[in-house]
């Protein structure tokens, strides 16, 4: 498989080539389907841990069900007239208010807005990674609606979508190490296509005005923007990850089709004003898909002291505080650490906070690895107490930020934190925040040792930018 650059230049350059509006599907342009695929099948080939067949994903769904059978499931009678709706995935739930789980960032926006009750938050609830729900307004899809939307499509009687470009698409392909077949693109997209239909009824019930989601290159999500596309309503991306440039998810779209796309959404609500101009400035023309400069919703409810930190994180607070050392934030990757991380972390001075991420449900599996399992017993490591404590709390702590290829690099820097990545893929990831020098790469542990003791003292005030742009006032 090539390179992150290689698979995104030949993105764009079967974009620049070929008249890829001819890619249609009963009318539709299902281009967005497969710019997406090729990049997402790189991402996961290079970070996935392990790969699970058609029929795995099918039992999970199902056995999903079974174990969130008592959740409030969105079913149509439940569901009430709401001028706004989210759609999420159950990954980023990790925060809590008043001792209620909370999405770090759809339930934030709605605070930050005062949208709370305005808003009805539908969620998908994933694999090993769920919490209770106990937040205001939010219902969860049911699972045995994507077995069934991939069970109808695999009996579905294939449609010839042969043509020139799309051949040509696919010989491109692969040449860069992507394999697929016009069998498959047909599968895809008759499964987002049955969501459509599923969240086309979920809307004529609640009539937004406005849908958000995040993670819209997801099936689920693709389908929700197509219904929404078709009944005219407003749709927005919520960022919830890294967007470096020239990124095929989000900018270059060089040849969009009139009207935009069915499978992007209208509005990208981004983090950074560099990222944003981006966007509109690569998208053409950039008003079907434009971004916002909106900063993070999380960050911004943290930092404007809407919420304050639990009884358990001012104990945790108060007992490293005590040590008067240096507190290095270490964000954990899927797997364990490698060896020269963990002789890096062995003989250093300083208070290590190892946090497993919320989203990969890899807590267990860490704690037992056996680099991991060793370090996690010395007395200045602490693993548990920051894996059950907020990301804004451990921010605010910290004085520098050790990660791999973790978003949490660009919420750290809205700390003011400097930041080290140790991970080759955050050369692409993170190329516009390393070469303004607010992180640094390291790749071996000599690096890594002389940029803690260059760093470790370089914090600064957390970054507030009071010109964000905003979405509301349309809707008001």
């Amino acid at each position: 498989m090539s390179s992150i650059d290689d698979t995104i230049q030949t993105v764009l350059k079967i974009e620049k080539d070929h008249d890829t509006s001819k890619l249609l599907i009963r009318g539709v342009n299902y281009w967005p389907i497969l710019r997406r695929n090729v990049y997402f099948s790189l991402v996961r080939s290079r970070h996935a841990p392990k790969k699970y067949s058609t029929y795995q994903k099918m039992l999970d769904y199902v056995f999903s069900v079974l174990r969130y059978s008592k959740l409030k499931w969105s079913n149509r009678h439940r569901l009430v007239r709401k001028k706004y709706l989210i759609f999420s995935y159950s990954t980023f739930r990790r925060n809590k208010i008043d001792g209620k789980w909370f999405d770090a960032y759809s339930d934030s926006l709605r605070i930050r807005e005062n949208i709370v009750w305005e808003s009805i938050h539908i969620e998908y609830p994933q694999r090993g990674i769920f919490k209770k729900p106990t937040y205001e307004s939010t219902y969860y899809l049911n699972p045995i609606i994507v077995f069934y939307a991939k069970l109808k499509t695999r009996l579905r009687k294939s449609i010839d979508l042969k043509n020139d470009v799309l051949q040509k698409v696919i010989t491109t392909f692969d040449s860069i190490g992507y394999h697929t077949s016009i069998r498959a693109v047909h599968h895809e997209y008759y499964e987002i296509l049955e969501y459509s239909k599923y969240f086309s009824k979920m809307l004529a019930k609640v009539e937004p005005q406005a849908v958000f989601v995040t993670g819209y290159s997801m099936n689920l999500s693709m389908g929700l923007l197509h219904a929404c596309k078709k009944l005219k309503i407003d749709t927005y991306e919520i960022q919830h990850g890294s967007i470096f440039p020239n990124n095929p998810i989000f900018s270059n779209w060089t040849k969009i089709q009139d009207g935009g796309y069915y499978f992007l959404p209208k509005h990208f609500l981004v983090w950074d004003k560099a990222i944003k101009e981006h966007i509109n400035k690569t998208n053409l023309p950039s008003h079907y898909h434009e971004a916002i400069y909106y900063g993070n919703s999380y960050h911004y409810i943290y930092n404007h002291q809407m919420l304050s930190y639990s009884p358990y994180e001012e104990r945790f607070k108060k007992r490293i505080k005590m040590e008067s050392r240096t507190i290095i934030l270490f964000c954990l990757g899927r797997d364990d650490i490698e060896e020269w991380v963990y002789d890096t972390i062995e003989n250093d001075s300083n208070l290590w906070l190892l946090r497993a991420h919320p989203g990969l449900g890899n807590y267990e599996a860490l704690s037992k690895s056996p680099n991991l399992s060793r370090l996690i017993r010395m007395e200045h490591v602490f693993f548990e107490e920051p894996y059950n404590a907020t990301l804004s709390f451990l921010l605010r702590i910290s004085d520098l930020l050790v990660a791999y290829n973790s978003t949490t690099i660009l919420e750290a820097i809205e700390y003011g934190l400097p930041t080290i990545a140790i991970e080759k893929a955050s050369k692409t990831y993170f190329r516009v925040q390393i070469d303004e020098g607010k992180t640094v790469l390291c790749l071996n542990q000599k690096d890594l040792i002389i940029a803690i003791m260059q760093n470790k003292s370089k914090k600064s005030g957390n970054i507030h930018d009071q010109h964000y742009e905003t979405w509301v006032g349309k809707y008001q």
